[in-house]
């Protein structure tokens, strides 16, 4: 089996070697001469130079957009570089005092939001007491105030439920 497997791989790479594929190593196609009197030197440094030119012109363009980038980044509201008058949140500082605002406001939703959580866990308990107490001049009280609030309905349900 071995012997087979062996011989397999000999004759097939004697094949391909022989046949004139281009996996032969020792094939005059792949070993091409340069004729350096024909011009062919002067072709390939002419197409390098273009290709440097061309690799020059990329570059002066990525130096370009990273100037700007980088005076875009500098001035974050106010981009242009007219000195046109008070600019607002120009660098680092104002970077700075939009966070601080920014978390200050969040700071203040979520308190809101937390004390509105716990006033409706208040007025839950209040009309479940106040259900309990089967006091009916207390839940008139109760429901003439709702009526100056106009919540007079959500009211009424607590107290019924």
């Amino acid at each position: 089996m071995y012997k087979k497997f062996l011989f397999t791989l000999i004759f097939s790479s004697l094949i391909i070697m022989t046949t004139g594929c281009r996996f032969n190593p020792l094939s005059p196609i792949n070993q091409p001469n340069v004729n350096s009197g024909g011009g062919d030197i002067g072709d390939i440094k002419n197409n390098q130079n273009g290709i440097l030119a061309d690799i020059s012109a990329i570059r002066n363009k990525l130096d370009l957009l990273a100037r700007d980038v980088e005076n875009l980044q500098s001035g974050l509201v106010n981009s242009n570089t007219k000195n046109t008058g008070v600019t607002l949140f120009q660098g680092d500082g104002g970077l700075i005092v939009g966070l601080f605002i920014f978390c200050f406001l969040i700071f203040l939703i979520y308190d809101y939001r937390k004390k509105a959580l716990e006033y409706k866990k208040t007025a839950e308990v209040m009309g479940k007491e106040i259900k309990a107490l089967q006091n009916k001049e207390l839940e008139e009280s109760v429901l003439i105030s709702a009526l100056g609030a106009k919540v007079e309905t959500k009211v009424y349900e607590m107290i019924k439920n």
